[in-house]
Order: C-alpha cells, then sequence, then structure tokens
C-alpha cells in the first residue's frame, strides 16, 4: 500500500512539473516572435490536429498518426510559436477523440509543448525557421528538419519514458530502450519529410501544403483497412 501511495505521489509530481514547464514554455513562445502570418499558422495548426483525430487506433492503446509531422512543420515554418499551438491542438485533439483522461491531457501538453518550444529556439538560433525557403537550395530546411525530429522526439520519447519508470518500477534507460530507442531512425525520416515540406511551402504556398495532404489522408485510410483486417484475423 505505501509503495504504491509512493508511486502515486511521484507520477503526480512529474505531471505537475511537466505541466509547468510546458505552460512557461507556451506561455514564452509567445513573447519570443511576432505572427507574421496568421492565416497560414491557423491552416497549419488544423492540418496537424486533423492528422491526429484520423490517427488509427492499434491493437492495445497504440496509435498511428502523422500529426508529429505537422507539429515540425509549424515549428520550422513558423517558428516556437506555431510549434507550441500544434502541440497544444494534438494534445487537446488526442483527449477529445482518445483518451478522455484529464491527467494524460495535462502530462501531453506539458511535454510536448516543452519539445516544440525548445526545436523552435534552437531552429530559431541557428536561422533554421522561416517561411522563406528557396527550392534551389533546400539543404537548410532538410537540416533542420532532422534536427527539429530529434529534439522533439527526444524531449517526448524520454519525458514518456520517466512516467513508465514511475509507474512500472523500471529505469529511465530501459523504459526508453525498450519502447523507444527503436523508432529514432523513424522519426528523422519524418523530418526529412517535414522539411521537404517546408520548401514547398516556400515555393507554393499553404496550398500545395494542403494538396500534399490528400496522400496522408488516403494513407490512413489504408492503414486503417490494414489494422482492421488484422483483427478481423485475430478475432477468428
Amino acid at each position: 500500500m505505501n509503495s504504491n501511495s509512493e508511486h502515486k505521489r511521484r507520477e503526480d509530481w512529474l505531471i505537475a512539473t511537466m505541466f509547468l514547464a510546458g505552460s512557461v514554455c507556451f506561455t514564452l513562445a509567445f513573447f519570443s516572435q511576432m505572427i507574421e502570418e496568421p492565416f497560414a499558422l491557423a491552416c497549419m495548426v488544423l492540418i496537424t490536429a486533423l492528422c491526429e483525430v484520423l490517427s488509427v487506433r492499434l491493437y492495445f492503446d497504440g496509435r498511428v498518426s502523422v500529426s508529429f509531422v505537422g507539429s515540425l512543420l509549424s515549428t520550422i515554418l513558423f517558428g516556437p510559436i506555431g510549434g507550441v499551438l500544434a502541440a497544444a491542438a494534438v494534445a487537446m485533439t488526442g483527449f477529445f477523440t482518445a483518451s478522455r483522461n484529464p491527467r494524460k491531457l495535462v502530462f501531453n501538453f506539458g511535454h510536448a509543448t516543452t519539445a516544440a518550444a525548445v526545436a523552435g529556439w534552437t531552429l530559431s538560433y541557428f536561422g533554421a525557421t522561416g517561411t522563406e525557403w528557396d527550392l534551389r537550395q533546400p539543404v537548410s530546411a532538410l537540416a533542420g528538419g532532422i534536427a527539429g525530429a530529434g529534439i522533439l522526439f527526444s524531449i517526448d520519447a524520454w519525458s514518456v519514458s520517466a512516467i513508465i519508470s514511475v509507474t512500472s518500477g523500471r529505469s529511465v534507460r530501459a523504459a526508453y530502450r525498450e519502447n523507444f530507442a527503436w523508432l529514432l531512425p523513424h522519426y528523422l525520416v519524418l523530418g526529412l519529410v517535414a522539411g521537404g515540406l517546408a520548401v514547398v511551402y516556400g515555393e507554393l504556398g499553404i496550398a500545395a501544403i494542403l494538396v500534399l495532404g490528400l496522400p496522408l489522408l488516403l494513407s490512413r485510410y489504408a492503414i486503417a483497412q490494414f489494422v482492421e483486417r488484422t483483427r478481423e484475423n485475430v478475432m477468428r
């Protein structure tokens, strides 16, 4: 009983600390820059939220979603403020469409907005944010995509590993190694995708991103069909 109470107390402290960090980063992001293209930013946040709405539920509590690309692309294009808005949209959307767990919402908001803000500030420091990307010189955007993906993934993965460690009693490193380490190459590739989309945005604007989002919707349908067919075969 005492052990369970201690785990619960540590979990509460971790969730509260993460939420506080995310709230501070979310607020500071609005003081670090001005919103120069509000319509395009709003479109990107909505697209990212839509990607989360259309995520496919797997066999247990896992989900497949491409909202990571939307969050990273918002960060590359609009800096910290774009990143935190997209991250907050994903957390809220996940709450209303999946978990309905207030504690999970608070924790997800905290680590997602912290990761987005840190990625945005880092990319801004190195001049890897903005909407004026040139198709003839895409290297900076692609490099920024990989770097931003690494930052987003690392903070998110280690944060979730910490909460797993608290609730399960395993070490943080073991939780990370078992659940997230193998996913790093996948998310770095998604970073390249986000960097490429940033270049497309620089040349063609938000309309091109909306058009290129259609294949993602089709891929979501294909994934859902595959998962459902597999579930039916398992249930036989």
